[in-house]
C-alpha cells in the first residue's frame, strides 16, 4: 500500500469531517484528504485530480451517496468508494454495493473507517493486478495466433523468397512494425544480401538511400556483427548507433530495431530486421516472439532449401515428406499448447473443484442450479482435456488408456444444448434460420468411448456446418447402428465442397474461411477418431451440403486394470494436512475441498515455507500426516520438497500435484512420491490420491488411516 494516500470525502458536517480527519490520523494512516460538502465541489474535485479513495455522507441538502456514487463510477471507475454515513438502513447499504461501492461505515464507529481504508486499497490493488495479468495473457495469446497465422501463410509455399516475404508482410500489418526485411548470410563473409521486404519497408527504402534487394551489405564492425555469431540484436535508439548503415535506417525514419538471426543446422544463415519508427519501440515480451518467430521461420526456411534441392531427384518421395511435415507443424503446436498447459490447468482448478464442492454442499440445489453447475463442470473438465491433447492429433490411443461405455444419443442432445446460441441465436439475430433435424435411433448401444473427446469432434462438426450455412438452412443429426458399428452423421444444406477441398479438409492448417478459420477443427476429429479405432467419412457437393460420417467400431469397454498404487476414493478419518502451493486460489481451493471432509489443513506459500511448516510441526510433536506440494514452484521446486520431506520423515504421505500435464514423463518425477495429483483436481481425484497416499505410507504405531488425527 502507499505511504501516503489521496481521500476524497464529501461531507457537509464539519464535525464529521473532523471525526473523520482524527481517527485517520489515530489509525496511522498518512493521507491528503480533500473535502467536498456539495454536489458541485465534489464534481470539481473530481475534475481536478485523482485519488486513491472516495468517502461519501449517504444524505447531503442538495445531493446523496448513490448520486455521487454515479459520478464516481463515470470519472474513475476503479477508485474505492466508501459509504461514511451516520444513518442507513440494511436495503440503502445493499443497494449502494449493489452499485458498486466496495464497502459503508456508521460514523457510530468511526475506528472501522481506517482497517475499511487499508481493505478497500488492498482489494483495488489485487484487481489491477488481475487486470495486468489478464492483459499480457491476451498479449500473449494475440501472439500466438500470430505465429499461427504467420506459419499458415506460408506452409504451402516451398520458395525460399516467398518465404521471407509472406512473413515480412505478415509482421508489418499484424505485429504491427514499420519496418520488416529477412535477409540471407553470405557464409563465405560477413556480409548480408538484403532479402525480401515487407510493403511499408519497401516505401521507406524508396524515399531513401538503403540497399536494394540483393545487394551485400559489410555487417563487419556495426552492431549486427554480433548476428553472425547466433546472437539476437535489440536497438533500443537507432541515433545512438554511430556507423554509417545504422544511421542510414535512422534516416529513413527507423529509431528502433530487432535483429534476430535465423540459424538453420546450427549456422546463422539469414537475418530477421524488424523496425519500428519509435525509439524504444519494443517490449521485452515482443522481442521474445519476434525469436520464437525466426525459430520457426528457420523451420520453414530449411524446409524449403530441400524441397529445392530434392524436387528433381525425389518427385516420388513427395506424398511421404508432407505427411512427415504436417506432423511436425502438429508438434509444433502441440511444444506451444504446453506452453500454456501450466497456466491453463491451475486458472481451470477453481472452477472445476468449487463446482465440485458446490454440487457437493450440504444445503440442497434446485434442479436448474445443478443442472447449470454440471455443464460448467463438463465444459471445464473438456477444456483441461483439450489443453492437454492439441499438441496430439494424431496420437494413437495408447492400451492403457480406459474406454468408458458412451450414452452417444444423450451426448448428442448435449451437445445440442452447448451450441445452440451458434445454430439458433446468431443466425436469428441477422434474421436467418437453422432448422435443426433430429434422427437419433433409439435404444442405441453404450459406445465405448472417451465422452470428452466424442463431444469436442461433434462440437466441431456443428460448427463446421452452421459455418457452411451463411444464408440458413438445415442441421442434420443422425445415430444409427449398422454392420458391427455406430454411425454419427452431421449433414447440412450449406455450400458442399469441390473434390479437391474434400481430399485436403482433414490436412492441418488448411481452411476455406480465411482469417476466420485455423484449419484444425477436422484434423482434431480425425485424430479422435484415430483414437477410437474408428474413421470418418465425408459425402459433399458443391451447392448440395455435407454430410460428415463418424463410424465407431463396436467393441468392449476397456477398464485399466488396478495396481498396489489404485485406492478407492474413500472418506479417510480426518487428518492433519500441509498444502503447498504459490498460487493464492489453488491454496484456497485445496483448503476448502479439504475442510469439506474434515480434514485440518495447513497452508505454505512456497517451497521453502512448507519445508518450515513441516519442521516446525514435527518439533513440536504435532507432525502432519499428508503433505500435497506443487510441482513447479519458484526457488524451491515440488520435487525438491518431496525428497527432503522424504529423507526427513519417510512415514509422512507425500502427494505431487502438477499443472503441467504430459508435458513431465513420469521418470522425470522423484520417486519418493506416494501420489501424482493431476490438475486442475477434482473432489473425487483428491480423495482417491489421499486415499492412495495414506495406503502406500509406511506404517506407524498411531497410523491416522487406523484412527482419528492426534491432537
Amino acid at each position: 500500500m502507499k505511504t501516503r494516500i489521496r481521500i476524497l470525502l464529501l461531507e457537509d458536517n464539519p464535525g464529521d469531517v473532523g471525526l473523520a480527519r482524527s481517527h485517520l490520523a489515530e489509525d496511522g494512516l498518512e493521507c491528503e484528504l480533500v473535502h467536498a460538502d456539495s454536489r458541485a465541489g465534489f464534481e470539481r474535485a473530481l475534475e481536478q485530480g485523482a485519488y486513491d479513495v472516495i468517502l461519501s455522507d449517504n444524505r447531503l441538502p442538495d445531493f446523496d451517496g448513490g448520486a455521487a456514487l454515479e459520478l464516481a463510477r463515470q470519472k474513475c471507475a476503479e477508485t474505492p468508494f466508501i459509504v461514511f454515513s451516520g444513518t442507513i438502513g440494511e436495503a440503502a447499504v445493499v443497494e449502494m454495493l449493489k452499485r458498486g461501492a466496495c464497502d459503508f461505515v456508521l460514523k457510530d464507529s468511526p475506528a472501522h473507517l481506517g482497517p475499511a481504508i487499508r481493505r478497500a486499497l488492498a482489494e483495488a490493488q489485487e484487481r489491477a493486478r488481475r487486470r495486468e495479468a489478464e492483459q499480457e495473457l491476451r498479449q500473449q495469446l494475440t501472439r500466438i495466433n500470430l505465429l499461427n497465422r504467420i506459419t499458415r501463410a506460408v506452409i504451402e509455399r516451398h520458395d525460399l523468397k516467398s518465404v521471407f516475404a509472406t512473413v515480412a508482410q505478415q509482421l508489418e500489418e499484424q505485429m504491427p512494425a514499420d519496418f520488416a526485411c529477412i535477409s540471407s548470410i553470405d557464409p563465405n563473409s560477413r556480409a548480408v544480401i538484403i532479402g525480401p521486404r515487407g510493403p511499408k519497408a519497401r516505401q521507406l527504402a524508396d524515399r531513401g538511400d538503403l540497399p536494394r534487394e540483393g545487394t551485400a551489405v559489410d555487417i563487419g564492425s556495426t552492431a549486427l556483427e554480433a548476428c553472425l555469431a547466433g546472437q539476437l540484436v535489440y536497438c533500443e535508439d537507432l541515433a545512438r548507433d554511430p556507423s554509417a548503415l545504422m544511421q542510414k535506417y535512422w534516416r529513413t525514419g527507423v529509431r528502433s530495431a530487432v535483429s534476430v538471426p535465423i540459424v538453420i543446422e546450427g549456422k546463422a544463415s539469414g537475418l530477421l530486421y524488424v523496425g519500428r519508427s519509435v525509439a524504444h519501440g519494443f517490449s521485452a515480451a515482443e522481442v521474445e516472439f519476434l525469436k520464437s518467430l525466426a525459430e520457426q521461420v528457420a523451420v520453414a526456411a530449411h524446409q524449403a532449401r530441400l524441397h529445392e534441392d530434392l524436387q528433381r531427384a525425389f518427385d516420388e518421395l513427395h506424398l511421404t515428406q508432407q505427411a512427415m511435415l504436417r506432423q511436425e507443424r502438429l508438434n509444433a503446436l502441440g511444444r506451444m499448447a504446453a506452453g500454456i498447459t501450466h497456466d491453463v490447468n491451475n486458472a481451470l482448478s477453481p472452477i472445476i473443484g468449487y463446482v465440485d464442492l458446490l454440487l457437493e454442499a450440504d444445503e440442497p440445489l434446485s434442479p436448474d442450479v445443478r443442472e447449470k453447475l454440471g455443464i460448467v463442470r463438463t465444459a471445464a473438465g473438456d477444456m483441461a482435456r483439450i489443453v492437454e491433447r492439441m499438441r496430439e492429433f494424431y496420437r494413437q490411443r495408447k492400451q492403457s488408456e480406459p474406454l468408458q461405455p458412451v450414452d452417444l444419443n444423450r451426448l448428442v442432445q448435449q451437445v445440442v444444448g452447448l451450441t445452440r446460441p451458434r445454430w439458433r441465436d446468431e443466425p436469428q439475430q441477422h434474421g436467418l434460420m437453422v432448422e435443426l433435424e433430429s434422427g437419433l435411433q433409439p435404444d442405441l448401444p453404450p459406445l465405448p468411448g472417451i465422452e470428452s473427446e466424442i463431444r469436442e469432434a461433434l462440437t466441431n462438426l456443428i460448427f463446421n456446418a452452421v459455418d457452411a450455412m451463411p444464408r440458413g438452412g438445415r442441421l442434420g443429426l443422425r445415430s444409427r447402428v449398422s454392420h458391427g458399428a455406430i454411425l454419427l452423421e452431421v449433414s447440412d444444406t450449406g455450400i458442399g465442397m469441390d473434390e479437391a477441398t474434400r481430399e485436403r479438409c482433414f490436412e492441418p492448417f488448411f481452411s476455406t474461411k480465411g482469417e476466420r478459420g485455423t484449419g484444425l477443427g477436422l484434423s482434431m476429429v480425425f485424430g479422435v477418431m484415430q483414437r477410437h479405432d474408428g474413421h470418418v467419412e465425408v459425402e459433399s457437393e458443391p451447392g448440395k451440403g455435407t454430410t460428415m460420417r463418424l463410424i465407431f467400431p463396436l467393441h468392449q469397454p476397456t477398464v485399466p486394470a488396478l495396481n498396489g498404487r489404485h485406492v478407492a476414493a474413500t472418506r479417510l478419518p480426518p487428518l492433519r494436512i500441509l498444502v503447498i502451493d504459490d498460487e493464492l486460489l489453488l491454496r484456497r481451493l485445496m483448503k476448502d475441498m479439504l475442510e469439506r471432509d474434515g480434514h485440518r489443513v495447513t497452508l505454505a506459500s512456497g517451497g521453502q515455507a512448507g519445508l518450515e511448516a513441516f519442521r516446525a510441526a514435527q518439533t513440536r510433536g504435532q507432525p502432519f500426516d499428508v503433505v500435497i506440494t506443487d510441482l513447479g514452484m519458484p526457488h524451491v521446486g515440488g520435487a525438491e520438497v518431496v525428497r527432503a520431506l522424504k529423507s526427513e520423515s519417510p512415514a509422512t504421505a507425500v502427494i505431487l500435484a502438477t499443472g503441467w500435464g504430459s508435458r513431465f514423463k513420469t521418470e522425470s518425477l522423484p520417486d519418493e512420491m506416494d501420489a501424482l495429483l493431476p490438475k486442475p483436481p477434482t473432489l473425487n481425484d483428491l480423495r482417491q490420491k489421499l486415499a492412495q497416499a495414506v495406503a502406500m505410507r509406511a506404517p506407524t504405531p498411531d497410523d491416522p488411516s487406523q484412527t482419528a488425527t492426534r491432537p
